[in-house]
């Protein structure tokens, strides 16, 4: 299953993409969101990706002056997004002008 959440937590809105697939090992999570970077090294680009998608993912939330994280354990992975409610140096003014 796939579960979504959103939610505001102080100036931030914090998103979840929770599952229950396949656990990704700790010593993986570091690494998930590098260019490349696949947690099954048997896969190929053929059968499992780029390892592109979390990395590009990652960057947009950067830019966007937010974090991206992951965590695992046997029965959920879910990743987390936080991104500020307000952009930092504009105003809602400028925004409506």
């Amino acid at each position: 299953f796939i579960k979504l959440t959103a939610q505001v937590r102080d100036e931030n809105v914090e998103i979840r993409v929770i599952n229950d697939g396949a656990k990704i090992p700790g010593d993986a999570l570091d690494d998930i969101f590098d260019r490349f970077y696949r947690v099954e090294s048997s896969r190929n680009s053929k059968t499992g990706g780029t390892g592109l998608g979390l990395a590009i993912v990652k960057g947009i939330v950067t830019q966007h002056h937010g974090l991206v994280s992951a965590e695992s354990d046997d029965d959920l992975t879910t990743f987390v997004i936080s991104l500020p409610l307000k952009q930092k140096g504009v105003s809602y003014e400028e925004e409506s002008n």
